[in-house]
C-alpha cells in the first residue's frame, strides 16, 4: 500500500466494542462532526501504520499499542489520486493522554455507530468509508450497526 506524499491515514481505534472519535470543528459546514483521527503522511513516517500512529498521538494524545493496515479508500477519486490508508489501531484507553490538538474525545459503541451516521453526527465521508471497510473486513463485531433498520424504525413498524 502506498504511503507517498499526498496520501493519508485514518485510524479506526477499537477498544472491545467501541470506536474512538474526535470532536472536529468544520467551519466549511458550520458545525462540529465526530470523526476518526486522520491526517497526511510525512516523509519520515515510513508506513501507513506509522502515519496513523503519529496522527493519533497528535490529535488525541493517545499512543498506539498495535496497528494493522486494513486497506485503502479514495476520498476524492474524481479530483485526486491520493489514497487514505485505513489502519486498525488498539490503544490503552486508561493511559494518560499527552497534549493533543483535540481535547474532546468520545468512545461510541459499535452498535450505536449506524444511528450516529443516520443522525448526521458522524457525517464525513472518510470516517464513514473507513468504518465501512473495517466492518467489511470483520473488525467491527456488531454487524447490525451498519445494516438493516434502526431501533426507531423497528418501533414504528
Amino acid at each position: 500500500m502506498s504511503n507517498s506524499e499526498g496520501d493519508g491515514a485514518v485510524a479506526v481505534v477499537v477498544d472491545r466494542s467501541r470506536v474512538l472519535f474526535i470532536d472536529a470543528v468544520r467551519p466549511a459546514i458550520g458545525r462540529n462532526l465526530w470523526e476518526l483521527p486522520r491526517g497526511q503522511a510525512d516523509t519520515a513516517d515510513g508506513s501507513p501504520e506509522a502515519t496513523a500512529a503519529r496522527e493519533l498521538l497528535e490529535e488525541t494524545g493517545l499512543i498506539a499499542n498495535e496497528s494493522r493496515l486494513l486497506g485503502q479508500i479514495w476520498a476524492e477519486s474524481g479530483l485526486s489520486g491520493d489514497a487514505v490508508n485505513v489502519v486498525l489501531v488498539r490503544v490503552d484507553p486508561r493511559a494518560e493522554r499527552v497534549d493533543a490538538e483535540y481535547s474532546t474525545l468520545r468512545w461510541i459503541d459499535i452498535g450505536r455507530i449506524g444511528q450516529e451516521i443516520a443522525d448526521s453526527k458522524i457525517g464525513d465521508g472518510i470516517s464513514i468509508s473507513a468504518l465501512a471497510l473495517a466492518w467489511a473486513k470483520g473488525e467491527l463485531n456488531a454487524a447490525d450497526s451498519f445494516q438493516g433498520e434502526s431501533e426507531a424504525q423497528r418501533r414504528k413498524n
